[in-house]
């Protein structure tokens, strides 16, 4: 990069929470940020959108952000006019990653996913497992699954996996009932077992003698037998019971 890019890179990233020149404020937990229009358009297609389709913050130059802590905000604008953010723990990622995630901010949504999947270990697959199915991020949540897959062993055996949310635990039904059975007695508590055998079974408490086709999932009613019922799915980690 020519030091003329430098440069300009370097000016731009003065303006940083700079009310010089600023045009629009984001208000955040009761404090105003100064923000500029165009580095927020140029860098971010929400924003983009959002001053050019005539809603009242195009008019008003206010932008209040609610349910996000101040400094996730202040994070996000820091990458927004300088390209640069410094990842130090999973759980403040998860939040910078929520907001740039509703902000449509792929390239720092990629960023943020690679950081995630380098810190990945068995004891905290789990916890990015939620977060990656409830937003959802199909990249990140193939990734992890496959790392449940070669690592089931040990994520099953660890204490972080009884908190694998349902969505997410669905998620991995279809890889646990293969590998379960290959796994020492002494490695797994039988609770695990008892619980993914519960999980499962709810999953499958739906009406009887009723289409229930799910265009999401591809599931539908193939055969009913008293309550014990056949389904056939169609999706990325689909199961037959």
């Amino acid at each position: 990069m020519t030091k003329g890019a430098n440069r300009l890179i370097e000016q731009i990233g003065n303006f940083y929470l700079n009310e010089e020149l600023s045009d629009v404020t984001i208000v955040v937990e009761g404090v105003k940020l100064p923000v500029h229009r165009f580095v927020l358009v140029l860098r971010c297609e929400y924003f983009k959108t959002m001053f050019e389709s005539g809603m009242i913050e195009s008019t008003s130059n206010r932008v209040e952000i609610r349910e996000t802590p101040i400094d996730v905000v202040k994070t996000v604008l820091k990458w927004i006019y300088t390209g640069t953010i410094h990842l130090t723990a999973i759980t403040s990622a998860f939040g910078i990653l929520r907001l740039t995630h509703m902000y449509q901010i792929k390239e720092l949504v990629d960023d943020i996913v690679e950081y995630l999947q380098d810190v990945c270990t068995v004891k905290t697959v789990c916890t990015i497992l939620n977060e990656a199915v409830e937003l959802p991020l199909k990249e990140l949540t193939d990734y992890l699954i496959n790392f449940v897959k070669d690592n089931s062993w040990e994520v099953f055996a660890d204490e972080s996996f009884e908190q694998l949310l349902t969505n997410a635990i669905n998620m991995v039904l279809d890889i646990t009932f293969e590998d379960l059975a290959d796994i020492p007695s002494g490695l797994l508590d039988a609770n695990v077992l008892v619980d993914l055998a519960r999980k499962r079974k709810t999953k499958t408490q739906i009406l009887l003698n009723e289409n229930v086709a799910v265009p999401k999932y591809g599931v539908k009613v193939l055969e009913v037998n008293s309550y014990d019922l056949s389904l056939s799915l169609d999706h990325p980690y689909g199961f037959s019971l």
